[in-house]
């Protein structure tokens, strides 16, 4: 059994993949594996994976037809020989040779399940700052502000898991889904109960709203975040858990279709209205108030049937105060106030 397996999931990525593998060869850590599974790409990934595996022995190449990135990483899960695991998105890299030395030495020493590190944003492909879950960990580990492991149930790659501890419950991700599948991952891995640890260390580096990422793609992510919860809802491992805990994970989905709705333009409000309107049948309106995406979801669904209604029919008066304004579907007509 080796330390660390690294799984690298590869679909179309040879701007990015030798910045990547450079960081992974490049690490201290002898007693690792790094497997790289190409899904299937149609550019020259796969000639990039295999003149790295010439230079190093220590990257594995799964060559597939395409499927997904979370079929990628189930394979991957299931060759991995490592006592740990960590995740490696092939357009993003580690900070510097010792990330993988510095996350196997904390997670041990702990004795945890999941150890949680910092990670940089990379802005316009030049800049680091330090991502905003980081400096919320930070303030976490001084004690500044309460724990609240839910704050990171959005990346696998800010991680590293004691691989028995996921193959013990069970945990890998769900095939299918165009959005969320690492959120439910990760929330499958908090309702596991496992023991984690917070560590002070920026070992990851994440490339942000990059050319065909979810983010930066024409398809409707709303409406997939959509169909990701409305597929974990009916889980039986969603169901077994507590009002509270189903509510900070519908939060969480809301809080993703916020993201959407403000990075994708305005014609979204639709799907929006489904999402609200399917969690209002589960949960009762007092409840919801309280989650933090919920208002301003509401405000915008609020706002796009006031428009809306507004279209159909409505009546007010100009500016000058001389004339009613009648929009009826659509037409405007005017007529002169009386007196």
């Amino acid at each position: 059994m080796t330390k660390v397996s690294v799984i690298v999931p590869v679909y179309n990525v040879a701007k990015f993949l030798p910045q990547c593998l450079e960081s992974l060869i490049n690490q201290t850590l002898t007693d690792m594996e790094i497997i790289c599974i190409n899904d299937g790409s149609t550019d020259n990934s796969l000639d990039i994976l295999n003149s790295y595996a010439k230079k190093d022995n220590r990257i594995i190449i799964i060559d597939k037809e395409n499927s997904g990135v979370s079929a990628s990483r189930n394979i991957g899960l299931d060759r991995a020989n490592g006592e740990y695991v960590m995740f490696l998105d092939s357009d993003d890299y580690f900070v510097s040779p010792d990330s993988c030395q510095k996350a196997f030495d904390t997670i041990t020493s702990n004795n945890a399940d999941i150890g949680i590190f910092g990670y940089y944003d990379l802005l316009n492909e030049t800049e680091l700052e330090p991502s905003f879950r980081t400096l919320k960990l930070k303030q976490m580990i001084k004690g500044e502000t309460e724990i609240d492991y839910y704050t990171f149930q959005s990346s696998i790659w800010d991680k590293i898991y004691r691989l028995s501890f996921l193959r013990k419950n069970n945990i890998k991700f769900v095939e299918g889904l165009k959005t969320a599948e690492d959120v439910i991952f990760c929330f499958m891995t908090k309702f596991a109960n496992p023991k984690y640890f917070l560590f002070d260390e920026i070992l990851y580096v994440y490339r942000t709203d990059r050319e065909g990422s979810v983010t930066t793609s024409n398809f409707n992510a709303v409406k997939s975040n959509f169909e990701s919860l409305k597929y974990f809802v009916s889980t039986k491992n969603f169901s077994n858990q507590t009002t509270d805990v189903q509510l900070k994970v519908v939060d969480r989905f809301l809080g993703g279709a916020l993201y959407f709705y403000n990075k994708n333009g305005k014609n979204l409000i639709g799907d929006i209205n489904k999402t609200l309107g399917y969690i209002e049948q589960r949960y009762d309106k007092k409840s919801l108030k309280k989650l933090s995406n919920y208002h301003p979801l509401k405000k915008i669904s609020k706002g796009f049937w006031a428009k809306l209604t507004a279209k159909i029919f409505s009546i007010v008066n100009s500016s000058d105060k001389k004339h009613k304004i009648v929009t009826f579907l659509g037409i405007k007509f005017k007529f002169r106030r009386k007196k």
